[in-house]
């Protein structure tokens, strides 16, 4: 599963929730291992964390908040997000922001 964009009945099911409800948002994310395609000296982690603050000055200046931000130390139940290596949440005044 390497999604970066929801599907069309994804979206359909998002738009279709009351719009002027909070909303709550978790991103969970892999990081590549490999270092080809990153800068010099970067870990796919640099580059995340790069991307994280402008991401969340920007959420923030939407009327956003970020909830959590943080590593993924290990799974303890099920399976399936094992190769997941940080998870952010954020939670929205509505999904018209």
């Amino acid at each position: 599963m390497s999604t970066t964009w929801p599907d069309a009945g994804q979206l359909e099911a998002f738009l279709a929730a009351p719009q002027d409800e909070p909303v709550v948002m978790m991103n969970l994310l892999r990081l590549k291992s490999d270092p080809a395609g990153l800068p010099p000296g970067d870990t796919a982690r640099d580059v995340m964390m790069r991307y994280a603050e402008p991401m969340r000055r920007y959420v923030e200046a939407h009327g956003g908040e970020f909830v959590f931000a943080g590593d993924v130390a290990s799974q303890l139940i099920g399976h399936g997000g094992e190769d997941f290596a940080f998870v952010s949440i954020m939670r929205y005044p509505s999904r018209r922001v």
